[in-house]
């Protein structure tokens, strides 16, 4: 499959840098240089007309893609020339959705002391801090600008993260629609898991709407028997036995797993925050809280956790990676085989011949390699558990994504681009013609009629290829639900 023309990429690359070497250079001898000082920022900063989503790891590549084109050549909704855009922040500040680590990358001698240094880690406030803290594992916490203008702000990572950011805007009381005087920072959440609103009374006014937009299914990753691994099928009960051990003494032997290795499980479960976390916790019948400390934490649907399990204490195994399990976003990891990531120790224009071939950096680069592992599904070749209390389906359940966000951007009367009617809920992604509106289109993919103005880019040929891109389902037509989960889990948005 491919991807990009990389030859072609690289050439506008470089004639971009010339061009703007030589602009900044003939400006810089008629302009004082005071004038070019002005605020640091790494990445595109959000005009106030914007539309900005933060949250799930699950769900950004959808988002990217629908904002900004897929790999596949569908396009998206900022290559059409509107004069506002969709800016999606990825949950991780890697385009591979890697965690940025810091020292150790939170593994070896500072995971054992349970000290990470100021500034890094979950634990809020350490940021001034002149010495290490309690706290694991030691990410960086890297930071975004919101809005032209604000200060860098923690990146939300995870559906919990992003849903709560969402609620302290409103919180804050932003809650104007884009363009007005005091507008909303954050626009939308994602979230590859239900989220429960607080009171109506503590949102400044404001109902949250709950609109579901793909659907994805999570099992279990591992490594496949055929090269090595020691997996077999698990069912929803096994995995509760595994992922709630307080110590790793579960072996693939053991009669309530079914397998035939002496080797011990090794349990990798998503980031605190994720909603993939919750949702599979759910799933087993556990909660976050209940998950067990067996459990090694890696960032969610990230194929190279597997590699980089660790021994259990105690445990002799010399190698960890065939006996470690890990729930896996199945579109994620059909987005890994698509190609489409590729070696991030590679620069973007590399040749190399002082490695092996197989290793070798080439102007194509090297996708990321995932054939160590594969899903555990009956088709993938991985044996099945015998029957018993622990037995039971194949742990492979469907599940819903989401995007959350103020129940008045969907009324609101206002357009969102220059010369249009439609406000950007309208535009991008729910307009279901709620009864007593007026002016309805023809239906679109075997929906409803939509509202007077058409169907939302998401309903569009290039809004589903987009999301398909990503490796989800996205929903077609009557099957995009939208709730107000203020009000009532069953009142519809409007």
């Amino acid at each position: 499959m491919v991807l990009y023309d990389k030859a072609k990429e690289f050439e506008l690359r470089h004639r971009s840098l010339k061009i703007g070497v030589v602009a900044a250079t003939a400006l810089a001898t008629v302009l004082p240089l005071a004038l070019f000082v002005g605020p640091a920022s790494a990445d595109y900063a959000p005009a106030k007309n914007d539309v900005v989503g933060v949250g799930s790891d699950t769900l950004q590549y959808m988002l990217d893609f629908m904002a900004d084109s897929s790999p596949s050549g569908s396009a998206g909704v900022n290559s059409g020339g509107n004069h506002f855009k969709l800016i999606n922040f990825d949950a991780t500040a890697d385009a591979n959705a890697r965690l940025a680590y810091g020292v150790d990358g939170g593994n070896g001698a500072e995971q054992t002391a349970n000290a990470c240094s100021p500034g890094t880690g979950t634990l809020a406030g350490t940021g001034n801090e002149t010495t290490s803290h309690q706290n694991v594992p030691c990410v960086l916490n890297p930071t975004i600008v919101l809005r032209a203008g604000l200060s860098p702000a923690q990146r939300p990572n995870g559906s919990g993260a992003g849903f709560s950011a969402l609620v302290d805007d409103i919180q804050a009381g932003d809650n104007s629609p884009p363009g007005s005087a005091h507008p909303e920072v954050i626009d939308y959440a994602r979230a590859s898991s239900a989220e429960t609103s607080p009171t109506a009374s503590s949102l400044d006014g404001q109902d949250i709407d709950q609109l579901e937009i793909a659907t994805d299914t999570l099992p279990m990753l591992a490594v496949p028997t055929a090269q090595g691994g020691n997996a077999v099928a698990l069912s929803a009960a096994q995995l509760k036995l595994i992922y709630q051990q307080a110590t790793c003494t579960l072996t693939w032997n053991n009669a309530a797993i079914g397998g035939t290795s002496s080797d011990v499980i090794i349990p990798i479960i998503p980031q605190v925050g994720s909603g993939t976390r919750s949702f599979f916790a759910g799933q087993i019948g556990l909660t976050t809280s209940t998950i067990g400390a067996c459990a090694e934490v890696g960032e969610e649907n990230d194929p190279t956790a597997i590699a980089a399990a660790t021994n259990p204490s105690g445990v002799s195994d010399a190698n960890p990676a065939d006996d470690a399990i890990e729930p896996m976003s199945a579109g994620r990891f059909a987005l890994f085989q698509s190609g489409y990531f590729l070696d991030p120790s590679c620069a973007f224009d590399a040749v190399s011949a002082a490695v092996a071939p197989a290793e070798a950096c080439t102007l194509s680069n090297t996708a990321i390699s995932v054939s160590n592992v594969n899903l555990v599904t009956t088709a993938n070749g991985y044996p099945a558990t015998t029957a018993g209390t622990s037995g039971g389906a194949l742990f492979d359940p469907t599940r819903p994504l989401y995007i959350y966000f103020r129940n008045s951007d969907f009324t609101n009367a206002n357009g969102w681009q220059v010369g249009t009617n439609n406000n950007w809920v309208e535009a991008l992604f729910w307009d279901s013609c709620q009864t007593g509106q007026t002016g309805c289109t023809g239906a679109v993919n075997g929906g409803p009629s939509d509202g007077p103005y058409g169907a939302p880019f998401i309903q569009g040929s290039s809004g589903q290829s987009d999301l398909a891109a990503a490796g989800v389902t996205p929903l077609v037509g009557s099957a995009e639900n939208c709730i107000d989960i203020t009000v009532s889990s069953t009142d519809p948005c409007g």
